[in-house]
């Protein structure tokens, strides 16, 4: 049982990875059109109706006051901030880009997960974090060549605020998980992350120009299919992945978002792929089966 439970977790992240790199994709083409605040509000009140409805049918269970707290606060930090701050990234940089930076962050992750959880990194795992930061080095170079270097510069600040802001989210989770169902945590997370932001959508009268874009048919149609993909194949296979293996793997499977995304972007967004974005890639994919390799 065992077995077959941590082989559908590796699964699952492996498919989260894939889930994100699609839904980056996509994302990047609304972004287009769409403000990221709103694009925060709408994937989190779309991500409520079906991980609720979801939930309904798993059934809730009761939780204690510091269970809560700590979902609340990983919905806070991760969703509302840290997928903001994700969009508006994605807006200047490149989806290979964008994810590649997100796999530096599985590094101040399993680093925050030795201060918090006390798993400390090994030779190996040192050698793979080395590889994964001169990849994520090479991407950002890559997008600082582009036209528009302001651009660039504002992306990467923003893409460094996600990452800290998701590997801080994924720590405070990482207990609660032990003894709450995934959907049932993932929607919590999603409901307290989107909370903040129609508050925010209220309190800055910016409600009304968000979901504008939601006028458009097509356009909702192609939001709605992001939102889907990311939130049952990103966030919530993420969550059952993390709920079953330890934090620095469910990361580090979590981490090959970049090979699925070289191939989506060029045929998706017809993306120019830079020769530096591959070999970015090839070194981030050294790093991760490194630290694959130091796992038992």
């Amino acid at each position: 049982m065992y077995l077959t439970e941590r082989f559908l977790a590796i699964l699952a992240a492996l498919g989260s990875a894939a889930s994100w790199a699609l839904g980056a994709v996509l994302f990047k083409r609304i972004g287009e059109h769409m403000s990221a605040g709103g694009m925060t509000l709408a994937k989190g009140i779309v991500g409520m109706i079906l991980l609720g409805a979801a939930s309904l049918i798993e059934g809730f269970e009761p939780l204690d006051g510091k269970t809560w707290i700590l979902l609340i606060a990983s919905g806070l930090i991760g969703i509302s901030l840290g997928d903001t701050f994700f969009f508006k990234a994605l807006k200047d940089l490149g989806a290979v880009s964008m994810l590649t930076m997100l796999v530096g962050g599985q590094i101040l992750t399993i680093l925050l997960s030795f201060v918090f959880l006390a798993e400390w990194p090994n030779p190996y795992e040192w050698l793979g974090m080395t590889l994964i930061l001169l990849g994520v080095g090479l991407a950002l170079q890559a997008e600082m060549g582009a036209t528009d270097r302001r651009a660039s510069t504002r992306g990467i600040a923003f893409g460094f605020a996600a990452v800290a802001c998701m590997a801080v989210s994924l720590i405070i989770v990482k207990k609660p998980l032990e003894s709450v169902p995934s959907i049932q945590a993932t929607f919590l997370r999603i409901a307290s992350g989107s909370a903040v932001m129609l508050a925010a959508g209220l309190c800055t009268g910016k409600m009304a120009e968000w979901l504008v874009p939601m006028k458009n048919l097509r356009f909702l149609g192609l939001f709605l299919t992001a939102v889907t993909i990311v939130t049952f194949g990103g966030f919530w296979l993420s969550m059952y992945a993390l709920k079953h293996l330890d934090v620095a793997l469910a990361n580090i499977l979590n981490s090959t978002e970049p090979i699925f995304a070289l191939p989506l972007a060029f045929l998706l967004t017809k993306e120019k792929i830079k020769a530096k974005s591959i070999i970015a890639a090839a070194s981030v994919c050294s790093g991760i089966l490194a630290i694959f390799y130091s796992r038992p």
